[in-house]
């Protein structure tokens, strides 16, 4: 693995740890120092709310794939989502259990790591 790393480059994973620890940090103090960010208008991610790191990268598209989770594509507004990642989010829920805001998470940030390895690739 470490020969893999090699070869490929760590910019890649560096870029990644680096601007999700970004997020994370900017997520945590915009939610801590502005309370009243915490209220949601369907209280869909209550689940997070003890951690507001993490909520904080869950603000904007979580609300799209939670509805179609429960709805599935039932209404118009619904069929503009590609239907990869929530896919591949209801797959990885349904082999692993955990609770669907965090496999999305980790779905799309996975995606979001892949995409920069080849990015790195292609223009190196």
């Amino acid at each position: 693995m470490r020969g893999w790393f090699q070869r490929h480059g760590t910019f890649p994973l560096a870029l990644f740890a680096f601007t999700r620890a970004a997020y994370m940090l900017v997520s945590f103090m915009g939610l801590e120092l502005v309370p009243h960010l915490w209220f949601h208008e369907d209280g869909r991610q209550m689940f997070l709310k003890p951690y507001p790191w993490i909520d904080g990268l869950c603000r904007w598209d979580c609300g799209w794939f939670v509805t179609l989770y429960k709805d599935g594509y039932s209404t118009l507004e619904n069929a503009k989502v590609f239907p990869l990642l929530p896919m591949l989010g209801w797959g990885v829920e349904k082999a692993i259990g955990l609770h669907h805001l965090l496999v999305f998470l980790l779905v799309a940030n996975g995606a979001a790591l892949a995409s920069y390895y080849v990015i790195y690739k292609l223009f190196r």
